[in-house]
């Protein structure tokens, strides 16, 4: 990329892509190495849970930055 300055959209967006890129294999292998049975039942009886909340984690991340300062130590410590 050229020396301009990254926006928070394409920070943002690279970050979700490297986090999606590091993801996706992992689970593929996961479920490369079950049986298939296993793999059909899971299909057939949890397709609800087959989805990641990507959005509770990215939520609960930004709560705790919301919540921590890096002045809480100064003020807490006196």
């Amino acid at each position: 990329m050229s020396s301009e300055k990254l926006t928070q959209e394409q920070i943002a967006k690279a970050a979700l892509a490297e986090l999606i890129s590091a993801v996706e294999p992992i689970i593929k292998d996961h479920i490369d190495a079950m049986d298939q049975a296993t793999v059909s039942y899971i299909v057939k009886n949890y397709a609800n849970y087959l989805k990641i909340d990507l959005q509770r984690d990215f939520e609960a991340a930004r709560k705790a930055a919301l919540t921590e300062s890096p002045f809480d130590d100064l003020l807490n410590n006196g």
